[in-house]
């Protein structure tokens, strides 16, 4: 049979908030039962009770329902408390009276306040049972089911929450500059995590990485802050004026402000002066490398240096830095020597070591020393630089 009362379950706060797992502090609420007559007779009741699942589950209400404080209004005379045997809250009339009396459009309410709620969410059913009639009739029990829902707290943000997570400089030159700072409530637990994704403890709003873990190129740092329940985070970046690399592969045009250093290699098909292609440039090809020039045409460009050590060297003509200078160009019969002015020029040595000479005369190194030369019929010596018949001297 449903009852003869209407009821209605207001709680305080709506929905309940559940209590933490493993917290020392549980959260409280209310449940208000409103008991009304919403007929056009009174109602006579004699005991109403409110059955509270016991447990941890998400249908239970509490575990410790000894804790609860519980009150009647608008019943004179009434009792309203926990009654371990019936598991329930139990509203009782008055010990002189065999049953109160609930006019039409008149209300009763049952209050149940600090209740420790339980940790799981969900719905909970609170079982009204009530012992009622009308008139002169003989009370009977009749029951109502109602539902409240409980829910896990909101997460809301740490007050004062830290602030200004930052770089002393946002651009170094090594990673062992790198310091960061913030600012922070000092009861805070802060952590700090790099580009490795290992987090590390920090504190007094300063930390620097350990010198074994500096970064060696741009890295983003992420400070965490944590009260024990709740946490937030911020992040930085810092950049390196010389950042080191595994390797780097360039497909496109690159342009780098400063040094970049690649342990493992660049792999790029060209490399040039500059970004708009008005510089001379190097270009990797299978055989090896081309040193083009400033002229974007393909031609031939110049190396300058000041040692070349190689295993050979192919070209078609070898000169001294001036073009005036003498110079050494290679034809097929041999090696020629000339002047800036494209003359016969002079091969200065200490020693010439050779398996045979073909030349057209052979003087000492004044022009005034004798000298020899060699016609069709032998070999002449002459004597002063001069036609003069010379001398041959031997042991």
């Amino acid at each position: 049979m449903s009852s003869l009362l209407t009821y209605t379950l207001i709680t305080d706060p709506v929905p309940l908030v559940t209590s933490p797992v493993g917290g020392s502090t549980p959260s409280v609420g209310a449940v208000h039962v409103l008991a009304t007559n919403t007929q056009t007779r009174a109602v006579k009741w004699r005991t109403i009770d409110v059955h509270v699942p016991v447990g941890t589950g998400a249908g239970d209400l509490t575990t410790s329902p000894g804790s609860v404080q519980a009150r009647i209004e608008n019943a004179a005379g009434a009792t309203f408390g926990w009654q371990s045997t019936a598991q329930a809250f139990r509203a009782s009339a008055s010990p002189t009276a065999t049953a109160l009396t609930v006019a039409p459009g008149a209300s009763i309410v049952l209050v149940l306040k600090d209740i420790p709620v339980s940790t799981a969410e969900g719905v909970v059913a609170l079982t009204i049972q009530e012992e009622a009639a009308h008139g002169t009739a003989q009370p009977s029990r009749r029951t109502s089911v109602l539902g409240l829902l409980k829910k896990a707290p909101r997460r809301l943000p740490i007050p004062d929450l830290p602030r200004d997570f930052r770089p002393e400089q946002s651009l170094v030159a090594k990673g062992s500059d790198v310091v960061l700072r913030w600012e922070g409530r000092a009861d805070l637990t802060y952590t700090i995590v790099g580009p490795d994704g290992t987090p590390r403890p920090a504190s007094g709003g300063r930390w620097a990485p350990p010198t074994a873990d500096a970064p060696q190129r741009d890295a983003t740092y992420t400070l965490v802050a944590t009260d024990g329940t709740r946490s937030y985070s911020l992040t930085t970046t810092v950049h390196l004026r010389t950042p080191t690399f595994d390797a780097v592969t360039v497909t496109g045009d690159v342009t780098v402000g400063g040094a970049v250093a690649a342990t493992g290699g660049v792999d790029t098909p060209v490399v040039r002066g500059s970004a708009d292609g008005k510089k001379s440039s190097i270009t990797f090809v299978d055989t090896g490398v081309n040193l083009n020039n400033n002229n974007n045409d393909g031609g031939w460009g110049s190396l300058h240096a000041d040692k070349a050590d190689v295993t050979s060297v192919n070209a078609q003509w070898v000169q001294g830095r001036a073009t005036t200078d003498g110079y050494i160009t290679f034809p097929e019969d041999g090696v020629n020597v000339s002047t800036g002015a494209k003359k016969w020029g002079v091969v200065h040595a200490d020693k010439a070591d050779l398996n045979g000479v073909n030349t057209k005369w052979v003087q000492g190194r004044n022009t005034t020393d004798g000298w020899v030369d060699f016609p069709p019929h032998g070999v002449c010596v002459w004597a002063n630089g001069k036609h003069e018949r010379g001398t041959v001297n031997a042991d």
